[in-house]
């Protein structure tokens, strides 16, 4: 199935928002690690995430950067 480069552009971009919002502005500036929650409460603390968590989430990061850079983009996105 063949898809325009326009179709498939914009959709990288829709994953680009949904990427950009879920997980990059969580992202602690300092460590680069993705807290599992934003919560601290009377049962715990909650920022701190698992490795494996962190790798899953920056490996949807990785893999929008490699698709914007299938696409030739040069808007800085790859």
């Amino acid at each position: 199935m063949y898809h325009s480069q326009a179709n498939v552009r914009k959709r990288l971009d829709h994953y680009y928002r949904c990427v950009n919002t879920v997980i990059l502005n969580r992202q602690n500036p300092t460590t680069g690690l993705i807290p599992a929650s934003v919560a601290v409460t009377t049962h715990g603390d909650y920022r701190d995430a698992w490795v494996r968590d962190n790798v899953y989430s920056i490996m949807a990061v990785f893999g929008l950067a490699l698709a914007y850079r299938r696409v030739d983009d040069d808007e800085g996105r790859a």
